[in-house]
């Protein structure tokens, strides 16, 4: 899908505004004081709940910058936050990536992401409803294509890798904290499809008000 299609999706389904305002809630609370950068950033909305820049891989209407994150065109130690929602699973080179996020972001910087968690109930719900690619025996993706993925990179990296694993690949990075949440509640939203399994009272009214955005 465009970011526009995704953009005129988001407006018109409740539960997802619901979901990126608690995700994005949650990434702000746990920012470091400075410059932050988000990438992947679809039809940015980010710059609706905090200051940033957003960008993508291929530019569009929505985003500040164009951005490869395996080649950033920031300078070193420039950045204090690298950021993004399901975005992880997609970069062609996670060990790339790491040591490049090394590089532009300052001390004590910060990398926050909210990705896919591939527990045996979403494997089973992604594998028969979902388009991308899972693969649950290798971190790699199968083409170089942004696109493409491999949703089950982060579970991999961050749950099935032993310490000695993780660090081939974060470098040095420290992992602080890892959640597992809305297990449910993004499979029965659709996501971007039209469909939705959730009522918008089971999300409570006070957390939909004045939620959908304005882009563009």
């Amino acid at each position: 899908m465009t970011a526009r299609e995704k953009f005129t999706v988001y407006n018109k389904k409740p539960a997802l505004r619901y979901l990126y305002k608690t995700w994005y809630g949650e990434i702000k609370e746990n920012l470091a004081a400075g410059k932050t950068l988000e990438i992947g950033s679809g039809f940015g909305l980010a710059k609706k709940y905090f200051d940033c820049a957003t960008s993508e891989y291929e530019k569009n209407e929505f985003v500040d910058r164009q951005e490869d994150a395996l080649a950033m065109s920031f300078s070193d130690g420039s950045l204090d936050n690298i950021i993004g929602i399901d975005v992880l699973h997609h970069l062609n080179d996670l060990k790339k990536f790491f040591t490049e996020a090394n590089r532009v972001l300052a001390k004590g910087g910060r990398l926050i992401f909210i990705e896919p968690y591939c527990s045996p109930f979403a494997i089973l719900i992604r594998t028969l409803f979902h388009h991308e690619r899972l693969d649950m025996k290798k971190i790699e993706k199968l083409s170089g294509n942004p696109d493409e993925s491999n949703l089950a990179a982060p579970t991999i990296l961050f749950t099935r890798f032993t310490p000695a694993e993780q660090a081939e690949y974060l470098k040095n990075f420290k992992i602080k904290k890892i959640e597992l949440r809305d297990c449910l509640i993004y499979p029965l939203s659709g996501g971007y499809k039209k469909f939705s399994l959730l009522l918008e009272k089971s999300l409570g009214a006070e957390n939909l008000s004045g939620s959908s955005a304005d882009c563009g």
